[in-house]
């Protein structure tokens, strides 16, 4: 996976540097040229749509096979010996783990491959029209996106924090919601019997009204967050021109370009600067994945902390019976 995606980063790259010299011919009225850059950026087109397909089959793929590994083994510990029993007559410490086996094991892997697909291209991407920008721009572009980005970084982590636990509780409450409503249809028979149906209608009443509530304040926090995200997507433009304008105007060898080249570096440099952003706004965007990532994962580390404390209970249970039945056998030798 992370080998699919080198080739789409190359031809992004690409489609950074292209712009400039169609733009080239246009200006200078030169077809063959034009015809040739033509060829080109379709060649450039097909691979990277031919990359990208494979690279969305291999992130798929990979999260299946995830989450098979991830859910025996989830079974392995929730089904093993004595574990399963005592969580289901003696302790309610550990919520829906039904849900957590079979749908935040399913959302931590898809999320998983997704996030980590995001934030390896993107820094690979940073690092590579870093160094671009610097070369053609100066030092001055770089460090001005740098600041743009780490001010927005800020802000966004900011907005992003409670939502991981919005995520985590609204997972919670609609276990808690779907686990009622499934003991109402294997307790028909006895609520029927006991005309227990208000009783009934007011406690799923009650665990609807606590995830509906729950919901809506995570609907507010997001957008919040994707507001912001959409305001540093609209920035990049501006932050592209006014970096573009401010090396143009600053050097004084593009007032002997001729109108061809001058068009070509223009059209090269905001096309630069605007990968390098738009790698930065990969990341940013990213955000809401992680959060609801970070609040699934939470749920399944929990659940596996929990089934590990039931494990070392076992087994000091068995090791306190087995010297306690070596006390008794030794007592009765004695006696004999």
């Amino acid at each position: 996976l992370l080998f699919m995606i080198f080739p789409p980063m190359i031809t992004q790259f690409l489609f950074a540097i292209l712009p400039g010299w169609t733009m080239k011919t246009l200006v200078s009225r030169n077809l063959p040229g034009f015809l040739y850059t033509l060829c080109i950026t379709s060649a450039v087109a097909g691979l990277d749509c031919i990359m990208g397909g494979l690279n969305f089959f291999l992130s798929l793929y990979i999260s299946v096979r995830l989450r098979r590994r991830l859910t025996y083994y989830l079974h392995e510990l929730y089904l093993s010996p004595k574990k399963f029993y005592y969580h289901m007559t003696q302790t309610q410490q550990l919520d829906n783990p039904d849900q957590r086996i079979q749908n935040d094991s399913a959302q931590v892997t898809v999320g998983l491959v997704t996030v980590l697909c995001i934030i390896v291209s993107s820094c690979l991407q940073i690092g590579v029209y870093t160094c671009y920008v610097t070369w053609t721009v100066g030092w001055h572009g770089t460090l001005i996106i740098y600041v743009y980005y780490a001010i927005t970084s800020l802000v966004n982590k900011k907005l992003m924090s409670p939502i991981v636990a919005l995520t985590y509780n609204q997972d919670k409450l609609e276990g808690n919601f779907r686990f009622h409503h499934a003991r109402v249809r294997t307790s028909a028979e006895a609520i029927a019997f006991t005309a227990g149906e208000e009783e009934t209608r007011f406690s799923l009443g009650e665990d609807f009204v606590k995830a509906l509530r729950n919901q809506t304040t995570q609907i507010f926090k997001q957008s919040y967050l994707n507001l912001f995200t959409g305001f540093i997507g609209n920035g990049n433009t501006m932050v592209g021109y006014s970096i573009a304008a401010l090396t143009i105007f600053t050097h004084p060898e593009y007032a002997k370009y001729s109108p061809s080249d001058l068009a070509e570096a223009i059209t090269q440099l905001t096309s630069v600067i605007g990968g390098l952003t738009g790698s930065f706004t990969s990341l940013v965007n990213a955000a809401p994945l992680a959060s609801s990532l970070a609040g699934n994962a939470s749920r399944i580390g929990q659940m596996m902390e929990f089934m590990d404390v039931l494990e070392e209970e076992h087994q000091r249970e068995q090791m306190q019976r087995s010297h306690a039945m070596d006390q008794a056998a030794g007592a009765m030798g004695g006696k004999g």
